[in-house]
């Protein structure tokens, strides 16, 4: 197979795999999942090479089933399908993976995108996907490590945190100590995002039952109504 995914992305690069060649492990789309990886590119990746200009590093895209659990990736991986990118920006070129994720967040459509590990300033890889056109669920997410594992939670990023002041969300003030701020609206000790501390103030979205749906620090997530008291 030599045909091209794309303008900028040979077979070759959107096949690679280090795991798959020490392990010997087969990585070959077929053609549903090849003709899948070509909107992916068409649509996600030679739309941010054109913007900025300058080359962009793919750190994986298409994973046979076989590699992607040898990796230990979700048994639900878009990449399984050619329908996810990873990608990376290559230093020396002026460009930062925050300004791919922002670029992409504001102008591009697409199903998923994940603000992968990093810190606030910036992540670590990003994370693309894209199924079709009105099936995009422009779905926004954060990794963050969480001991040996990865959670994933709901994100804000800073350039569209900024369009939604523009809602005037009501405010809230944390009125205990050491709130636990949940990616659900339910008590489980696996969904704490953070711990909030009394006095933080936060933007309350909405409200389901006796959970507020908050906005805090670029995360979305969700705490008890009793221990928020409404200022706005």
């Amino acid at each position: 197979m030599n045909e091209n995914i794309s303008k900028h992305i040979t077979y070759k690069e959107a096949v690679f795999s280090q795991t798959a060649i020490r392990k010997g492990i087969k990585n070959e789309p077929n053609k549903t999942q090849l003709a899948a990886m070509k909107k992916v590119a068409e649509n996600i990746f030679e739309k941010l090479r054109a913007h900025f200009g300058k080359p962009i590093r793919i750190s994986s895209f298409y994973r046979s089933i076989e590699l992607n659990k040898a990796i230990g990736g979700s048994a639900t991986s878009q990449h399984c399908l050619g329908q996810a990118i990873d990608i990376q920006a290559i230093s020396g070129t002026g460009i930062t993976n925050k300004d791919l994720f922002n670029y992409t967040v504001k102008f591009l459509d697409f199903d998923q995108i994940i603000w992968e590990f990093g810190n606030d300033d910036d992540p670590e890889w990003v994370h693309i996907s894209w199924v079709g056109n009105g099936k995009n669920r422009k779905k926004i997410t954060r990794a963050i490590r969480s001991g040996n594992a990865a959670k994933y939670i709901d994100f804000v990023p800073e350039i569209l945190l900024t369009l939604t002041h523009n809602k005037k969300y009501k405010k809230g003030i944390v009125n205990v100590d050491k709130l636990n701020f949940r990616s659900t609206c339910e008590i489980n000790k696996n969904n704490i995002i953070s711990i909030l501390n009394k006095n933080s103030v936060v933007d309350v979205v909405s409200k389901t039952g006796s959970w507020y749906k908050i906005i805090y620090n670029h995360k979305q997530g969700f705490v008890n109504t009793r221990y928020l008291s409404l200022i706005e």
